[in-house]
């Protein structure tokens, strides 16, 4: 059991830069933007979404070890599968917010960007005699067509990435982020994605500087992270969908764990992934009617990336998400 709180925790990370104010601002701003005009009366403060707007988590998170920082924890993980969500999310229709950790994949060039190098650089361009830079003929309709797609997202204002590297940025971020989201009610995903760090170093139990190998052997002493995604489902934006990811090497281990997160938390879904797998099968994890429910997805042979099947389901079941939250209100009206 961490002896962090999640309020302590938030109360003692240090302040990211950007603020978590000016995250905030940025996020009501891209809220509002996408508010439906002259919509119908609402809940007080609440806020009618003319599309639904999803949080995408991507990349792994660092953990300091110094407060000017040499030396960090870290983990494998690029950030592919956020980024390959997130195209997918924009081509249905919603408006995203992309919190991924610096330098990991992103949206539209995630195959490119993995795979940067000189053979790459000369596969795509070619010089002209004149010292321009080109496409390859042959490169030209498929590059022509991401740009098309980013260029209608960006002049539609549904892409908003906010960047991070440490742990500490990573959860101050998300807090800002899903309280002001919060008016935006059922009409809003969060699609956890990222590989989070369960263990962390204390800000107040740094070194200032950077530690100093001729110290000697270096023992670390790590609290545990506290649990974010209780406080995410029922304080910070309790009418949210919540889809958490889980990550393991045993399968039997991967589902006791991805049904512990519904019973301990109330998140909505579970995308399970078996590491040597994930690229091939994931399990969606859910409950209904108090039974727990497992859905396997298999990537066939004719489709390029699993996300394009796993987003689908995930937006079928925000769709049903938000038809039964708006029920609701409906029901208890005619209760009364």
């Amino acid at each position: 059991m961490s002896a962090f709180s999640v309020p302590r925790f938030l109360e003692e990370a240090p302040d990211p830069s950007p603020s978590s104010s000016e995250v905030t601002e940025r996020v009501r701003q891209f809220l509002q933007r996408h508010a439906a005009p002259a919509a119908g009366a609402a809940a007080a403060g609440a806020v009618t979404l003319a599309r639904p707007i999803v949080v995408i988590t991507s990349g792994g998170t660092t953990v300091p070890l110094e407060r000017n920082c040499v030396r960090f924890i870290d983990n494998f993980s690029k950030g592919t599968r956020g980024a390959l969500s997130a195209e997918q999310f924009l081509q249905a229709g919603y408006a995203v917010i992309f919190l991924s950790r610096h330098g990991s994949a992103q949206p539209f060039v995630s195959d490119f960007q993995e795979e940067l190098g000189a053979q790459t650089l000369m596969d795509l361009f070619e010089l002209g005699a004149d010292g321009g830079l080109r496409v390859h003929a042959a490169q030209q309709a498929q590059m022509a067509a991401a740009v098309a797609r980013v260029e209608a997202v960006l002049r539609e204002g549904r892409y908003l990435h906010l960047p991070y590297t440490t742990l500490f940025e990573y959860l101050k971020y998300l807090h800002a982020i899903a309280r002001a989201l919060a008016p935006g009610g059922p009409a809003v995903l969060f699609y956890l994605a990222a590989a989070v760090s369960d263990f962390f170093m204390p800000w107040a139990d740094m070194a200032e500087h950077k530690i100093q190998s001729a110290d000697g052997p270096l023992t670390l002493s790590l609290e545990k992270v506290p649990k974010m995604l209780g406080a995410l489902r029922h304080e910070w934006s309790p009418a949210a969908m919540i889809v958490s990811f889980k990550l393991e090497t045993d399968i039997q281990i991967l589902l006791q764990k991805a049904y512990g997160a519904i019973e301990a938390y109330g998140v909505h879904l579970v995308v399970a992934n078996e590491l040597h797998s994930r690229k091939d099968h994931v399990w969606l994890v859910a409950q209904r009617d108090g039974a727990q429910v497992v859905q396997q997805i298999e990537r066939p042979a004719d489709i390029a990336e699993i996300e394009t099947l796993l987003v689908s389901e995930v937006v079928a079941a925000h769709k049903q998400h938000m038809q039964q939250q708006q029920q609701q209100p409906e029901q208890q009206q005619q209760a009364r």
